[in-house]
């Protein structure tokens, strides 16, 4: 069986491997610096392939040039006290609410042993103040593909947020382009260990 599906210093933790495999053999854990990484259980791995061909379509996915940029902020000043950039992905968020759909982001919940933060999924504005504002920590996707392809499936419009990595993870695991799916991706010079928010 398989020990590694790439090496520790490529791996960018998109997780897109650990929402396709069908045996649920890849989990996380955590080398010796206290930093996250991918592992695989060879009592489960039956070495199907799965999680290799995922990894490559991400390392492999078409980049674009924007030919445009714009810069934008929203004009409510409670709304934009709200948010870490301008509102941007808060109005988009509205939007997508409003008619039913669905928002995955990153929420920073407070644990017995520290902070955490992880994706979640929202259907309520009531809601959207969890997955708003940068939380400068890895964000623990979960399952979350899985999720949202079933919502994408089911015919809901799905707003999913992330670091480029896991953008490109996303669409690493689904593997097409799906017209009621918007992506936004923030711009990210890294992230620290999870653990330094432990106590």
């Amino acid at each position: 069986m398989r020990d590694v599906i790439c090496p520790q210093g490529k791996c960018t933790l998109c997780m897109a491997c650990v929402n396709s495999c069908p045996k649920n053999a890849i989990y996380l854990d955590y080398d010796k610096y206290g930093y996250e990484m991918i592992c695989i259980n060879p009592d489960l791995c039956v070495d199907c392939g799965i999680c290799d061909q995922v990894c490559q379509r991400r390392q492999f996915l078409t980049r674009n040039v924007p030919r445009f940029n714009y810069a934008a902020q929203i004009q409510n000043n409670s709304d934009l006290r709200a948010s870490a950039s301008g509102g941007a992905f808060q109005s988009l968020a509205k939007i997508v609410l409003e008619q039913q759909g669905v928002c995955y982001g990153c929420a920073f919940d407070k644990e017995e042993d520290g902070f955490r933060a992880r994706h979640i999924r929202i259907d309520r504005i009531d809601e959207l103040y969890r997955i708003l504002n940068t939380k400068y920590l890895p964000s623990m996707i979960g399952h979350s593909y899985q999720e949202a392809k079933a919502d994408i499936k089911a015919g809901k419009l799905v707003l999913f947020s992330g670091t480029p990595c896991q953008i490109q993870g996303l669409r690493a695991y689904l593997n097409q382009d799906y017209e009621n799916l918007i992506t936004v991706d923030l711009i990210c010079h890294g992230v620290s260990s999870s653990r330094y928010f432990k106590n």
